[in-house]
């Protein structure tokens, strides 16, 4: 059943309000909460002056040079770059709200559970402390949300097509590749299908070489490649751990519990959670890699929640009906290349 059609229109006011009022005390990087050093984003403000042919007098450089489709985007939003890139990012926060709602309806859950699910999302850390900064991790979270959605749906040629946006917006969106080949394979596999994870590999190395090759200013080959001392200074870092441990949160504590216990794996057989655990899992995998090879915080963690969220909602419909009755149990929309679970 649509999310729309699932939640009245005054609830999805109240639910954007709430998400605007968690972003607003780090809004345009507000340091009046929260005492902060200048980041990244300078060099997305950078960007986006770049875009508008303006005189560019600070840094412009990778890896944050190989993901201009926030600062492109951004650029013609009609206010000084720092707000323009974070009205970007609430629009990117609305997109993922939205999708969200849609993923947990497609497991038919209950009303309140969706309710819950994007509660969840928007009453978060990462919202709160991210959301609004000038960073674009925004705009991966929403692109993210909306690529799982796709992989439900079966939507397999929107689902290629979105990989040009999302590798754009940052290279994070390799998450998803995991569970889209798992999804394509246990779905009703046919030889045609072939063409789809070729496309995948082709549209991210590809489109990973020309940005690279092409992206303004200067460019680091340092980026990405493991380092025993870049691990020992993220080790050093109390801020690492603890936006990571925040990051996780509830759901992620969830998502981890029902693994471990096999409640995403055991019979009957459920391809959508397993899914949904692969997807959580390259999430883990992307932040132990950056890690090692890059400056980590807890954003990394932070496009687990679309992944994490549902099975979060989906434990907790289960401990209170038993798992018999879980909505997640239920066939998937009827349709010529659509399998049953």
């Amino acid at each position: 059943m649509p999310a729309d059609s699932v939640l009245s229109l005054r609830t999805w006011i109240l639910l954007v309000l709430a998400l605007i009022i968690m972003c607003l005390p780090r809004f345009d990087k507000n340091t009046f909460l929260f005492p902060a050093s200048p980041g990244d984003e300078v060099v997305y403000r950078n960007y986006v002056k770049y875009f508008r042919a303006e005189e560019v007098t600070g840094p412009l450089s990778s890896a944050s040079t190989w993901r201009p489709l926030v600062p492109f985007l951004a650029a013609y939003v009609p206010f000084r770059p720092l707000t323009a890139l974070n009205v970007v990012n609430m629009a990117s926060l609305f997109l993922a709200l939205f999708f969200l709602a849609k993923i947990l309806a497609f497991f038919a859950l209950p009303r309140s559970y969706i309710v819950g699910g994007c509660g969840l999302f928007i009453f978060s850390f990462p919202v709160l402390y991210y959301g609004t900064i000038g960073y674009v991790d925004p705009m991966l979270v929403g692109l993210v949300t909306l690529g799982v959605y796709l992989i439900l749906t079966r939507h397999r040629l929107a689902f290629t097509l979105l990989l040009v946006p999302g590798l754009l917006a940052k290279e994070g969106i390799i998450v998803l590749l995991l569970p889209a080949l798992y999804f394509l394979i246990v779905g009703g596999f046919q030889r045609r299908y072939w063409i789809y994870p070729v496309l995948w590999v082709a549209i991210y190395v590809g489109l990973s070489v020309a940005v690279r090759r092409y992206a303004p200013g200067i460019s680091y080959d340092s980026f990405w490649i493991p380092s025993v001392d870049k691990f020992l200074q993220n080790a050093s870092r109390s801020r690492v751990w603890l936006s990571a441990l925040l990051t996780f949160g509830p759901p992620g504590l969830i998502a981890f519990m029902m693994m471990a216990r096999s409640r995403c794996f055991s019979s009957p057989f459920r391809p959508r959670r397993v899914m949904l655990s692969l997807g959580f899992i390259a999430v883990i995998c992307t932040w132990l890699f950056a890690l090692v090879t890059a400056y980590v915080d807890g954003r990394t963690l932070w496009i687990a929640y679309p992944f994490t969220i549902p099975l979060a909602m989906i434990w907790l419909y289960e401990r209170k009906h038993g798992q018999r009755q879980s909505p997640a149990s239920n066939p998937l929309p009827s349709s010529p290349d659509v399998a049953a679970d």
